[in-house]
Parts: C-alpha cells; structure tokens; sequence
C-alpha cells in the first residue's frame, strides 16, 4: 500500500477546474501521480459533483465545495503560491 500523500494546491486547482465537466477520465491524464479511487475520493470529500448530475444522485455527499473555492481564490490573491 502506498502512503497517503497531501494534495497540493495546483492539483485541487486541476480537480476543481476539469472534474465537474469531465469526472475521473478528465483529471487521470493531469494527475499521474493520484488513482480513480483518489480523485473519486478528493472531488466526494469536496462536494464536488458532475455537471448535469441530478442533487442527490450517486453516493452520499460531502465537504465544501464552497470551502474549496474560498481556498482557491485566496490563494489566487496571494499569487497562487502555496
């Protein structure tokens, strides 16, 4: 078993950018280094969801979205160093 690694923020940035229109298949190529089940796993724990999909639909939600984007554009202020 490999051991956990933190996500960084250009690959929270990539996760919150590609995978509402695209899911999985769309982040894979842009994170070599994470598994399906990792950027599964990270986009659930933030709430984020596939465009077009129905609330509610698919495995119980979690995190915040909302928390994510607050990150993100602090972040971006702050030169996007970090």
């Amino acid at each position: 078993m490999t051991p956990r690694a933190f996500w960084t923020y250009p690959e929270l940035r990539i996760l919150a950018q590609h995978y509402p229109a695209g899911g999985v298949r769309a982040c894979l190529p842009l994170l070599r280094r994470r598994s399906k089940t990792a950027i599964y796993a990270a986009a659930t724990e933030l709430g984020l969801k596939r465009d077009g999909r129905k609330p509610g639909s698919g495995r119980r939600q979690q995190g915040n979205a909302n928390g994510l984007r607050a990150t993100i554009a602090i972040v971006d202020e702050l030169g996007g160093n970090a």
